[in-house]
């Protein structure tokens, strides 16, 4: 493990312990439908066009909700495990 990203996970974990109020986060998106499949969604300053596959009537500028939901299983298991 990075030494950095070890103090870091420290420092997260004891404030967690002695501030139990501070592990509670809200996370939130927003979106909206652009034109035929394509939306995108708002997540904190990031931006993502959502859309399915030509193949599926889309215009494909950006990954359908399934290789998102995908996606994110992914990372987070990914991020759970490094944590």
């Amino acid at each position: 493990m990075n030494d950095s990203l070890g103090i870091t996970l420290g420092k997260i974990q004891q404030n967690f312990k002695n501030n139990p109020s501070e592990a509670t986060v809200t996370f939130q998106s927003n979106s909206s439908l652009i034109e035929g499949f394509n939306s995108r969604a708002i997540l904190r300053q990031h931006s993502i066009d959502v859309d399915e596959p030509q193949e599926l009537g889309g215009t494909d500028k950006g990954p359908n909700p399934v290789e998102l939901i995908l996606a994110a299983l992914g990372t987070c298991q990914e991020i759970t495990y490094k944590a």
